[in-house]
């Protein structure tokens, strides 16, 4: 298994740390991880030329000891980089990789700019994505991901390699720019519930947990807060980010409580302690993590019909909201019997990524 770690632990790294302490119950897993540095000569001169001979070497040293049967990829970007793809592939290993974003079609792989979904750039022309610095607001690393992204692409289309993504949504997106539809998968990533014996806190409250940044929609969510009628129940928020003192200035004296930023523990106390969840992000998101820690946990979910989050739910869920229709679905949940709601959530997650069917669903693509 190979991962190239974030600066900040983020969903992306929590989804591999989880599957390796699932999948080596099954198999003989060696883990290979690489961890960004600050960018300097070196280093851009590896982004640019999307090579690293230090991660080539760890990764050739681990097969100089060790029969490997199957490699799983996860991030490559940036210190670990596309040479060890190319080389696996090249050498006709066994490859699986796991698409958590858009990078290889977006060079921020989210798809947003300008508080909107955006689809200016694409595999013939990423020019705008450069100039408007989408990456970090920085042009020449905006160069140097663009180059990664069109290479990933191109190596997205060996005949070779396993393709796993997250939803349905993502995998029509593949085969819309030509990637042949029988080498992907649909692989979610697995969330262990909390076996949560406790009563709950005899506060009611809803939560809303975040990066408070425009894309994640934290100005829409206080602003219809600011408007339901029922005022004898509170949201809470947990985060951080530049829109802060901006959302806390929106809020003041609605009910409205900011938490800041909390380790995963005291967050998932708060998750099990809310009355419901409140998503309200803009971007494809592949599958949050948050939204899923809640579902298995029994705690309902409001939130946007955008890119693939519906398929981490029950058919016809009545807690999904159209663009602009957030109030209106806010205030429908009163009047819903929340714990009802968790338990249907709750079982038909665990029907896609129990431990169990998490297994045997990989043991299957490595078989096909």
């Amino acid at each position: 298994m190979i991962f190239n770690n974030y600066r900040q632990l983020g969903g992306e790294e929590t989804a591999f740390i989880n599957e390796y302490e699932i999948l080596k119950k099954y198999y003989n897993v060696t883990k290979l991880n690489f961890q960004n540095s600050k960018i300097n000569f070196q280093t851009a001169r590896g982004i640019i030329t999307n090579s690293n001979q230090n991660s080539l070497n760890a990764l050739k040293k681990i097969i100089k000891v060790k029969k490997i049967d199957y490699f799983y990829i996860g991030n490559l970007w940036y210190e670990a980089s596309l040479v060890l793809l190319e080389h696996l592939l090249s050498n006709n290993y066994k490859v699986v990789i796991k698409l958590h974003n858009y990078r290889f079609d977006c060079i921020n792989g989210i798809h947003f700019k300008n508080n909107s979904i955006c689809h200016d750039c694409n595999q013939k022309n990423a020019f705008i994505g450069i100039v408007s610095k989408c990456y970090n607001n920085s042009l020449l690393q905006s160069v140097g991901i663009t180059i990664h992204s069109k290479k990933l692409f191109k190596l997205l289309k060996h005949k070779n390699l396993k393709i796993l993504v997250l939803t349905n949504f993502q995998k029509n997106y593949l085969i819309n720019l030509g990637i042949d539809q029988n080498r992907i998968y649909i692989y979610e990533n697995y969330v262990a519930p909390i076996f949560n014996t406790g009563k709950k806190e005899l506060e009611k409250y809803y939560l809303s947990v975040g990066r408070l940044e425009t894309e994640k929609g934290f100005e829409e969510i206080i602003d219809v807060w600011n408007k339901i009628s029922n005022r004898n129940i509170k949201l809470k928020i947990i985060g951080s980010g530049t829109q802060l003192e901006k959302l806390l200035i929106l809020s003041k004296g609605k009910n409205i409580e900011f938490l800041g930023k909390m380790s995963h523990d005291e967050t998932m106390k708060s998750i099990l302690n809310s009355q419901l969840l409140i998503f309200n992000s803009k971007l494809y998101e592949g599958q949050p993590m948050v939204l899923t820690e809640a579902s298995v946990n029994g705690i309902p979910s409001i939130f946007p019909n955008i890119g693939g989050l519906k398929e981490f739910f029950p058919p016809n869920y009545n807690l999904m909201f159209e663009e602009g229709q957030l109030l209106e679905t806010l205030e429908a949940s009163f009047d819903i019997d929340l714990n009802l709601k968790g338990n249907e959530v709750k079982k038909f997650i665990l029907s896609k990524i129990s431990e169990k069917v998490v297994a045997e669903k990989f043991q299957g693509i490595l078989d096909d």
